[in-house]
Parts: structure tokens; sequence; C-alpha cells
């Protein structure tokens, strides 16, 4: 297989910081800035034997390489070549040889604190809980996993829990690792920054044996992603996307918000844009996918019972959906974007994606500067996704996003951070897609400029992967 190269020979006179590149770095500055002096009620975690202050050095010397890097990203630095895409059987090896090999970090990082409503999923399980109201199919996977296989093998519910979860997060970061090549190619330094960069937020504590029911909805949505884009390419139908979101919203209802991305999915790769084109055998399998197992599931909890059928909403513990405006009521913890308010969505978006929110907004108004926006519409032999798979991440990203801002969590943000954790890895592919666009014919810049992002994300995810791991 051929491998992208990078060469390029140092520009006397290297080329000036663009503003999506000025937004990168002093965004990640910021963040340094913060961690190093931490204003009162910022999130923190203590890890023996490493001094707090060694993460914003990281991301000091990480600007310090990025300039130094992109120096020689000028006029000179041709596009990527592409490697040809390799056979069905060497992706299938590889895959296996990453899955083993996450599933294994994965364990050894496994979460020792039980956050949210784990204690009473765990409980789920000695109570014999089937189906659950709000996370429908969590629960029975559990069950039946413990009856099946854990009883057997004397695992308690909690170590199934775990189990359950790193197995589905091993293919997490193989859905991962698969949406890094699609949005930066398989060039490998875009490549593998792309990759870190994404892997690197803290949203991956769910993928590493969390107890709580977000882990196998978001390993399925990050799938559903994966193959949304295969279809927006032309290489694929909508079948497998389709499926796999209608199994995270059958997981857990979260699900719900990425409709408005699943409508622009199949009206561009679907019927082509062209509604006379509704009609048709993938209108029909999409229906089939995605009604039918909805159709069974509700038949099956109508036959057996669900717990919590007796509350009215489908809010948390007072039933509550959504963040209360003017006061407080039943287990509402703050006021709609009061200062208290404020504070936790910034120390979620902190941990999950410190430069999420900042790539997305500032890369999206460098697409709609004057004279931009028809060549972003236009096809581009630079790598980078097209605007049809970039509307559809950002969707996809917002959706979840103002899930994180109006919802009500019963036990406050930092207890209940893995209801809005997954955000993290859906703006952390919207960012990361938007610089790929941006600067996919200057991969030298592109590499420098993801892995910086990378390093930042991982100055705010390490401190609490490796405080929740014990280690």
């Amino acid at each position: 297989m051929t491998r992208g190269r990078m060469s390029a020979a140092p520009d006397e006179n290297p080329p000036a910081l663009t503003p999506l590149e000025v937004v990168v770095f002093v965004g990640g500055l910021a963040v340094a800035a913060v961690a190093a002096f931490p204003p009162p009620g910022l999130w923190k975690f203590a890890v023996p034997g490493v001094p707090a202050w060694s993460f914003p050095a990281a991301v000091l010397l990480a600007l310090a390489a990025a300039l130094f890097v992109r120096r020689g990203a000028g006029a000179l630095d041709s596009p990527a070549v592409e490697a040809t895409d390799p056979s069905r059987a060497r992706r299938l090896a590889v895959g296996l040889g990453v899955f083993i090999a996450a599933a294994a970090a994965l364990w050894a990082l496994r979460c020792q604190k039980l956050y949210g409503d784990g204690g009473a999923i765990t409980g789920f399980i000695t109570q014999g809980v089937l189906f659950h109201k709000r996370e429908p199919l969590s629960p029975t996977v559990f069950l039946l996993t413990q009856r099946g296989l854990g009883d057997a093998l004397g695992w308690a519910p909690r170590e199934t829990i775990q189990i359950v979860n790193t197995l589905a997060g091993a293919l997490g970061v193989v859905a991962l690792l698969g949406l890094a090549r699609r949005i930066a190619g398989f060039a490998r330094g875009p490549r593998i920054a792309a990759s870190v960069a994404l892997l690197g937020c803290g949203a991956v504590q769910l993928l590493a044996g969390y107890v709580e029911n977000y882990t196998l909805p978001t390993v399925c949505m990050l799938g559903s992603l994966a193959f949304g884009l295969d279809a927006l390419a032309g290489r694929g139908g909508l079948t497998r996307a389709f499926f796999l979101w209608t199994l995270a919203c059958m997981f857990h209802l979260s699900g719900i918000v990425f409709l408005p991305a699943m409508v622009w999915l199949m009206f561009h790769a679907g019927w082509g844009g062209d509604p006379r084109r509704i009609p048709g055998r993938e209108t029909l399998r999409v229906l089939a996918v995605t009604l039918g197992p909805a159709l069974l599931l509700a038949a099956l909890m109508a036959h057996f019972g669900f717990h919590r059928a007796e509350e009215r909403g489908f809010g948390g513990g007072d039933g509550r959906m959504f963040v209360p405006l003017f006061a407080k009521e039943g287990m509402s913890q703050y006021l709609f974007f009061r200062p208290q308010h404020l504070s936790a969505i910034a120390n979620q978006q902190m941990l999950v994606s410190p430069l999420g929110i900042l790539v997305v907004v500032a890369g999206t108004v460098g697409v709609l500067r004057r004279g931009r926006w028809r060549a972003w519409r236009a096809p581009s032999a630079a790598p980078g996704l097209g605007f049809d798979a970039q509307f559809y991440l950002g969707l996809v990203a917002t959706g979840y996003l103002a899930l994180t801002l109006i919802w009500n969590p019963d036990l406050g943000a930092l207890r209940d951070w893995d209801l809005f954790g997954p955000v993290g890895f859906y703006l952390n592919v919207c960012g990361v897609a938007l610089l790929a666009r941006h600067f996919g014919a200057q991969p030298r810049r592109l590499t420098a400029l993801l892995a910086f992002v990378a390093v930042v994300n991982l100055s705010r995810a390490l401190p609490f992967l490796l405080h929740n791991a014990g280690l």
C-alpha cells in the first residue's frame, strides 16, 4: 500500500497564520492557562505522582512544536498522495488487531468510580430488570450477559457491566479510527493526528469499562456516523447507518436528537437531494431497519413490562426533562443559563472537548466568508469531506450539544457528566473534519494543527482517566 508523503522543504518565509489557526492556538493556550491557574469551581482530578503543571506544560510544548513543524508548510507543501483502499481481508485483520489492543488498554484504564446512576444500574441486574423506560435495551444486554455468562464465571453484576462496556468500547475505538481515516484520508501524518485527536477527548472514559447506560448507544452512533459518511460518498447504502442509529435510540432515547441529521442523510445520500426519488428500495430498507426493530421492542416491553413505567415524564428521578427557567423544582440543580449552569456547561466542555465549539464555530465562519461558500460546495481534489458530509456531522454535533444545554440532570454536571459526555466525540469529529477540509491540501500544516488539538484534548482527558482508574 502506498503511503502518503508529507515532505516539503522548509519555507524561508513560512505562511502567515490563518484566522482559524489563531483560534485553535489561542484556544489551546487558554485551556493551558485555566489548568495552570484554575478558577474556583473548575473540575480538577489529581493523579498521584503526576504534578498538575505537567499537563499545561505539555500544551505549551505542543504549541512550540506545531509552530516549528508548520514552517515547512508553505506553497511547496503539495497534497499528500492518497493510498489505495486496502483489501477487505486486510481491513478485517487490522480491525481485529485494533479491537484486541483497544480492549486490553481500556480494561487497564477501566473506571473504578461510580458516577450518575451507576449503582442503580448495577442493582437492575440483581432485581432482574429486563427493560427500562428511558434506556429500553441497555439493561437487557447486561441482564442476559449476567445470566448467560456472568453467573457461570462468578462475575459480580458490576464486573459484568464493565466487561460488556469495555468490549463495546473497543468497537468504539475501531469506529473512531475509521472516522479519522474517512475524514483525513490515508496519508499517515494527518490520519494519525486525527485519530489521536478523536481518541484523546475525555468522552473516551465512557468506553473504558464505565458502569452506566451510555457506552452502547454512543458506540452504535459512532458506527452510524462512519457508515453515514460512506453513504454520502457513494461507497454504500443507508441500511447500516440507519440500523445502528435505531439501536442507539433503543439503548438510550437521547439518540432521538439525531433525527434531523438522519433526515439530511436520507435526503442527500438516499434520494440524491431530489424529492422526486423518495419512493424506492432504499426507502423501504431504511423503514424496515428503523420501524421494524422499534415496533418489536415496543411489543416486547408491553408484554414483559418495564421498569419505571409509573413515571409520567422521561426525565430523571423527578420526571422533569428540561432545566427550569425561573425556579428550581424537584431535583433540579440550577436554573437555565444562570452562572451555575454556565459553569457546569464550561466544565463539561473543558473535559470532553476543550476546543470543540471554538473549532466548529470558527471553521464554519471561515466557510461562510465571502467567496468561499461556492468553493466549499464545489467538488475538491484535496482530502476532506464535502459539504453534505460536513453539514451531516454538524447536525449530529449541534443536536447533542442542544441536549446538553437544555436537559435537566438530577445530580448536577459532575455526577451526571456521562449523560452529556458523548457530545465530546461528536464535536471533535465535526471540528477535525472542518480542519481537514480547510487544510487538506497542506498535509504538514494539517498534521501540526491536529496534533496540537490532540495534546490539548489529552491535557484535560488524561487526568480524568488516570484519576478514575486509580493509577
